[in-house]
């Protein structure tokens, strides 16, 4: 089991995007807090073993377009055949009201009225997916759809956060073989944070409940498998927000038949007097040290996504700086 376990952590990649405080739009901390949640069980040694150099975040005010697009790049050139990787995206998304776009993801930097040079097209996000040479991927985006004027408390006063069309899920699920896109609501929904007031912290149900799923145990072989985890996220979604008068249901679209591996699970079977079977809660989960940069790419080749070049070299010397996560909280948007 330990170099099967070796093998995978050297295979398995993430990035996780949280924009949380918005320089045009409507700010949503609890996006930061679902991405560092992500971190620190990625990270959990005794869970899913990812190793520090395969796990990079984008939060705040990092969680620009320009950054998110040299952190696809960087995927392309670190990842291979043997690879999976995830890219979790928590924040707002749009869809023009009477348009055909497919959508777009809201960046720090996002500006409704010049959609084109601020935001990530379902187009653009598509053709970077396609360079990626990892043989699985997995899309995570918790968002939902709303118009350009949308407030992000509802009349109720649950917290939700604005997002995109079926159309974008689907474009993106068709961007090659390997390829499962998990949308944290439906099309005609909304994806809600929990109160204020939850115990739980200031997370949103589905990343709340995607990252418990990842945490449960696993089947004999000490894998945890990409449907399983959908499946626990879903049923919990579901039954949570219906306890709170809300609904929600999480989509999986998938371009595979394999129920592939996400994680791993290197803590063993359950200890006596361990009824429940099942991982300590995600709310309970202490903050990651300071993640390692990732290893430099070699010289080689310029990439090209969606007509912008991306050199080998520039991307590796932003992770010799300062602007790798080290797991603070960012402090608030200064407002104007």
């Amino acid at each position: 089991m330990a170099n099967l376990s070796d093998d995978l952590s050297a295979n398995f990649h993430a990035l996780g995007v949280g924009v949380g405080y918005y320089k045009n739009l409507r700010d949503l901390p609890a996006t930061v807090n679902d991405v560092t949640l992500l971190q620190r069980t990625l990270l959990d040694p005794e869970r899913c073993g990812y190793r520090r150099e395969n796990v990079q975040t984008l939060i705040a005010k990092d969680a620009t377009l320009p950054r998110m697009r040299e952190e696809l790049a960087r995927l392309s050139w670190v990842t291979g055949p043997g690879s999976t990787v995830i890219i979790f995206f928590s924040g707002h998304g749009y869809r023009p009201p009477r348009s055909d776009s497919a959508g777009y993801l809201c960046l720090h930097e996002a500006d409704l009225d010049h959609l084109e040079e601020t935001t990530l097209s379902a187009t653009e996000f598509s053709e970077a997916i396609r360079a990626l040479r990892a043989e699985r991927i997995v899309v995570i985006l918790d968002c939902c759809h709303a118009n350009k004027t949308a407030q992000i408390k509802s009349p109720g006063g649950a917290q939700w956060k604005s997002g995109l069309p079926d159309a974008y899920f689907q474009a993106l699920s068709e961007s090659g073989g390997g390829r499962v896109v998990i949308a944290s609501c439906r099309d005609e929904e909304q994806s809600y944070v929990l109160p204020e007031d939850d115990p739980r912290g200031a997370y949103s149900y589905f990343t709340y409940h995607f990252v418990n799923a990842l945490r449960a145990r696993a089947g004999d072989d000490g894998l945890v498998r990409i449907q399983d985890v959908f499946t626990r996220t879903s049923e919990a979604v579901r039954s949570d927000t219906r306890q709170a008068n809300l609904t929600q249901t999480p989509v999986f679209k998938c371009e595979v038949e394999d129920n592939f591996p996400i994680a791993y699970e290197s803590a063993g079977p359950p200890q006596a007097g361990d009824a429940s079977g099942t991982a300590q809660p995600a709310a309970q989960l202490s903050a990651p040290s300071a993640p390692s940069a990732p290893s430099a790419p070699s010289a080689g080749p310029v990439i090209t996504i969606h007509g912008k070049n991306y050199g080998q070299q520039a991307i590796a010397a932003i992770h010799t700086g300062d602007n790798v996560f080290h797991g603070e909280k960012p402090k608030p948007r200064e407002s104007n």
